[in-house]
């Protein structure tokens, strides 16, 4: 049996723990406007539960980078009026094993391979080409 191409480890320094939950941003618009929420999800950061707790915050992943792309993805899906309201963004906790995760694995071309994710054969074979 062979390992896993991808495994998940706790993004706290020195952590062995499993890690469970990735976040996920929403940003509404301001003064009132009903758009749909903007989303951002960041499935590259992962923490066990303990650290999730105790260190993931809002400002951690809210910088001018991020919010520049929210803004850029507002003047894409919302009129011309919509602005983000960043304070009244939230952070949503994403399971690493719910269905929603391992479709997304699956967009990148990812399988669950146990405690990981495999490159799909047919992605196998076409990188060896």
């Amino acid at each position: 049996m062979r390992a896993p191409d991808v495994t998940f480890k706790c993004e706290a320094a020195g952590c062995l723990e499993v890690p469970v939950l990735a976040p996920r941003i929403y940003v509404p618009s301001k003064h009132g406007q009903h758009y749909k929420a903007l989303t951002l999800s960041f499935p590259h950061l992962h923490y066990c539960q303990t650290h999730w707790d105790a260190q993931m915050r809002l400002s951690l992943l809210l910088d001018d980078r991020t919010k520049a792309r929210f803004e850029a993805l507002a003047r894409k899906v919302w009129p011309q009026d919509g602005l983000p309201d960043f304070d009244a963004a939230l952070i949503e906790p994403v399971s690493l094993y719910s269905a929603e995760y391992g479709a997304y694995m699956e967009r990148i071309g990812l399988s669950i391979d146990g405690l990981g994710y495999s490159f799909h054969h047919r992605m196998k074979r076409g990188l060896a080409a």
